[in-house]
């Protein structure tokens, strides 16, 4: 677990790291790291996609203020989730527009932190919790229980289905249509996607994470898909 807190002055830095550290303390998550930064431009300059798992960006900075800081974030990271930190409660429509998980108001307190970290944890656990599916493999016929959570994709060709993961492939008998699965889209009619695993929808292809591979958009799937892709998106 990987943190940012990005904030000019040093006394709400600090603050802040202080309480996110005592609530992963409080939650047994001690192998969280915390980075602050003191400017937009230091983050920045350091940013890789997924580098992060939560990102605190304070509004009101020298420029890069928060909002361009994440502007610039969200070109190449979609996923990871930003948190705006600000005084000035009409600066909240505006962060939505970098897709903003949501707003802590200063100053920042203990329970309105916790309270957020929670909701954000359940909402992870929601997404990621969708069980496993036991498979006979091609060939030997053997069984395989697949953690659906960890399948990236699934691909359908001649009366086959193959199950990719960041490790491994599996290939068994089946239709793709078995797998009407919470967190998964339709893309293509070869195709199921996790949704996790997707970086963007554009044009005809879908982009996953890590790699950047493409798999195609069917024409007949294209709308439904952006529309339940960005669904996904605001849960």
């Amino acid at each position: 677990m990987n943190i940012a807190v990005c904030d000019d002055h040093d006394k709400c830095r600090g603050h802040l790291c202080g309480i996110i550290a005592e609530y992963m303390h409080s939650i047994e998550k001690n192998d969280c790291k915390i980075q602050a930064y003191t400017n937009g431009k230091s983050l920045l300059r350091e940013y890789l996609p997924e580098k992060f798992d939560f990102i605190f960006l304070d509004v009101d900075m020298p420029s890069p203020d928060g909002f361009d800081t994440a502007e610039q974030i969200r070109k190449v990271d979609l996923d990871t989730d930003i948190i705006f930190v600000t005084k000035m409660s009409e600066e909240i429509a505006q962060g939505y527009r970098y897709n903003a998980r949501a707003y802590l108001s200063k100053p920042v307190t203990v329970q309105a932190v916790s309270g957020l970290m929670n909701r954000l944890f359940e909402e992870r656990r929601r997404k990621s919790d969708i069980g496993s599916f036991i498979v006979k493999l091609k060939g030997s016929g053997a069984e395989a229980e697949l953690n659906l959570s960890a399948v990236i994709y699934f691909e359908s060709k001649l009366h086959y289905v193959t199950a990719v993961t960041k490790d491994d492939t599996f290939i068994f008998y089946g239709r793709l249509s078995q797998f009407d699965l919470p967190g998964f889209v339709r893309v293509h009619q070869s195709y199921l996607v996790n949704m996790k695993y997707i970086f963007a929808l554009v044009n005809n292809q879908v982009v996953l994470r890590g790699d950047f591979l493409k798999i195609p958009v069917g024409r007949k799937y294209k709308e439904s898909a952006k529309v339940i892709f960005n669904e996904y998106r605001l849960r």
